[in-house]
């Protein structure tokens, strides 16, 4: 495996209450593509002591990101995008949460513009469109270790019991190892991992490692366990 990268490592979530409480929600159901734009500001410049050759210097940026899919009535994110861009002014702005598949997370203030969720033929889905941009700097918390899974599991006659309470909306994955796994990071993505749903194979000597994921994918706590 040569561990590559998929968008879809990435999470997107919007605050649909800016200005009170935060209450962030996944931007996914329906999107089909996002396309991330740095929009570099740069100068061209040749100096004599280059001997008249050219060098170029980044003065400023903007990140966005552009949207497009499926139109879905009863998306809290989808939704909160549409309401916002019904009017200009300050309906426009909110924040985003972006966390890629390792983990690091990156909060930025943003405008919402251009979202569409009409347009297509008669009998095909109605397409979904929004552009975000980035306002000022961004807040980036750099991927740590996910937190310790309070769980067990226990080996009877051949067969392996998980006993975990996740969070509402959590799901539990295991792999089952030689050796202990490597701790993930905090909202990293597992590649791989079974989800769940009650005993399974196994022998002693074995590790079941244990992941709770928010989204069915990103790792928000993790425990490895040795069977006996």
């Amino acid at each position: 495996m040569d561990n590559r990268g998929f968008n879809s490592d990435y999470l997107f979530e919007i605050d649909t209450n800016p200005g009170g409480t935060e209450e962030y929600v996944r931007i996914g159901k329906g999107i089909a593509d996002a396309t991330h734009a740095p929009n570099d500001v740069t100068s061209q410049k040749a100096y004599f002591t280059d001997n008249g050759l050219g060098s170029t210097s980044v003065d400023g940026m903007q990140n966005t990101y552009s949207l497009s899919g499926d139109r879905i009535l009863n998306d809290a994110a989808q939704n909160f995008i549409i309401d916002a861009c019904k009017t200009p002014g300050n309906s426009r702005y909110t924040s985003m949460k972006i966390t890629d598949g390792n983990g690091e997370n990156t909060k930025l203030n943003v405008t919402l513009v251009s979202a569409s969720g009409f347009g297509g033929a008669a009998n095909a889905p109605s397409a979904f469109t929004a552009e975000i941009h980035q306002n000022g700097e961004a807040e980036i918390t750099p991927a740590s270790e996910a937190t310790v899974l309070e769980a067990t599991a226990s080996l009877t006659g051949g067969k392996v019991t998980i006993s975990a309470n996740p969070a509402i909306d959590h799901v539990i994955r295991y792999t089952v190892t030689g050796a202990v796994a490597e701790t993930p990071n905090q909202m990293s993505s597992l590649l791989g991992g079974i989800i769940y749903n009650g005993p399974f194979n196994s022998t002693a000597g074995k590790y079941v490692n244990i992941y709770e994921c928010k989204y069915k994918t990103k790792i928000v706590a993790f425990v490895s366990v040795l069977l006996g």
